[in-house]
């Protein structure tokens, strides 16, 4: 609740409360789409890895250099990916498990719990400080 005064507390009106529920919908569909893209890149880098790169191998056109270019830190970028994504789906909380019919048919106080239990924001910035 927002406070005007610090003896007066107003109470939310169904006006704010819609907004609210809105910007909880959104947030649900923000992280969600985070959680997807993210599983979806890893699945496509491991593609990369498990069929492109055994397959350099049997390219002669392809040099030692151009496959260390290409495939050098493969292994690196996919020990990150596969935690990270472990880390995105810990800290999105029952947003990564929720269907969208769920979040829209939501009351107000489900809605906070679900958004309470998110922790992406803080994930994310650990990630980049390693």
């Amino acid at each position: 609740m927002r406070q005007f005064s610090a003896e007066k507390e107003l109470l939310p009106t169904s006006e704010s409360l819609s907004q609210e529920s809105k910007r909880l919908r959104t947030r649900y569909k923000i992280i969600n789409e985070i959680v997807q893209t993210e599983k979806v890149f890893l699945s496509d880098m491991h593609v990369l890895e498990d069929y492109y790169g055994n397959l350099t191998n049997e390219c002669s056109v392809l040099t030692a250099r151009h496959k260390q270019t290409i495939f050098g830190r493969m292994k690196n970028i996919l020990s990150f990916g596969d935690g990270f994504y472990k880390e995105i789906v810990t800290a999105a909380g029952e947003y990564a498990t929720l269907d969208e019919s769920k979040v829209i048919d939501a009351r107000f106080d489900e809605l906070l719990d679900w958004d309470a239990d998110t922790t992406l924001g803080e994930t994310f910035w650990s990630s980049v400080r390693e």
